[in-house]
């Protein structure tokens, strides 16, 4: 179903300078499910965002292999550090989780990624996280290491 509905809207967006994006996210964030979604949505205005946390946190697959099945699709990232904490996410500032961020800023820039690293704070969802004034002060020394 998926498949089907980011394909009829990639119909009606073709011509409009939209791209339809599938976030990495809740049930939806393991990559062979991400690659079969894609494959069966192929068209120019469909593209995946990857969300490395949200992923690696669950399926714990590399993501040097997630990256190698996806490139094609990957037209977003998603940017966050974070730990389980009794199953649950605790956000952190970047650097200092379990993210595997050195190792799939290094396959995206390898690969030739030419697309925007966004952080995402979620404080909507974790009201008990820093406020976004200090994460978003914080990220750019935060990531350039990465770089």
């Amino acid at each position: 179903m998926i498949g089907e509905g980011l394909l009829e809207l990639a119909h009606y967006a073709k011509g409009k300078h939209v791209t339809v994006l599938l976030e990495s996210h809740g049930e939806v964030i393991w990559k062979d499910v991400l690659l079969r979604i894609m494959k069966q949505a192929n068209h120019p205005n469909v593209g995946l965002i990857w969300d490395i946390y949200n992923m690696w946190s669950i399926t714990k697959e590399s993501p040097t292999e997630v990256y190698a099945t996806l490139k094609k699709y990957i037209r977003h990232t998603h940017i966050k550090d974070g730990r389980q904490v009794d199953d649950k996410l605790a956000c952190t500032f970047i650097g200092k989780g379990e993210s595997p961020l050195t190792e799939a800023i290094n396959a995206l820039e390898g690969g030739g990624y030419k697309g925007y690293y966004s952080f995402e704070w979620e404080k909507m969802w974790h009201p008990e996280i820093p406020e976004p004034e200090l994460a978003f002060a914080d990220y750019p020394g935060a990531i350039k290491p990465y770089f």
